[in-house]
Formats: structure tokens, C-alpha cells, sequence
């Protein structure tokens, strides 16, 4: 598996790479379920797999391991918490 880039503001860090030739960003797609496969990697890891459904009805899945995606969700949660990002966002 790739390296997993972490972007923790998008707004001030754009992904340039995922906007149309016109300059738009691309459709955004929903990411419709998630789930672990126990043993994903060649050497028995655990492996996040994410399925997201895009604006045409098409289906993409993706993978990373399971250390990739925990490292993401905790440099996320943090910027959050550093940046005071769910101030006044009430808990679901």
C-alpha cells in the first residue's frame, strides 16, 4: 500500500489535484460504509476498507492499512482539537 497523505485544512491546504479542468472541484462522492478486514496485509495485518458511492451511481472502494488510517485519525482529531474546529458543533 501507498503512503497516506494527511491534509488537517483544506481550506488553507487545497487539494489541487482534484479540481476539473475548469477549475471546479471534482463531485464529491459519500463515503457509505467502513469497515476492518482482520487480516488485509500480506503479513496478517488489519487493513481499513471504505466504500464511497460518487454522483454518477458509481462505486469506488478503498484500502490502507489499519496503523495508516489510526495515525490519520489521531493527526485529524488533533487539529481539530488544536484549532477549535467543533466549537459550537454539538456532539451526534
Amino acid at each position: 500500500m501507498i503512503a497516506l497523505d494527511i491534509t488537517p485544512n483544506i481550506e488553507e491546504n487545497p487539494w489541487t489535484d482534484c479540481v476539473q479542468p475548469d477549475g471546479l472541484p471534482i463531485d464529491l462522492g459519500l463515503m457509505e460504509r467502513i469497515g476492518l478486514l482482520p487480516r488485509g496485509t500480506g503479513s496478517g495485518q488489519p487493513v481499513v476498507i471504505i466504500k464511497c458511492v460518487l454522483p454518477d451511481g458509481s462505486i469506488a472502494v478503498a484500502q490502507t492499512s489499519w496503523k495508516l488510517f489510526r495515525g490519520a485519525a489521531r493527526a485529524l482529531a488533533a487539529a481539530v482539537e488544536t484549532y477549535g474546529m467543533m466549537e459550537g458543533v454539538p456532539d451526534e
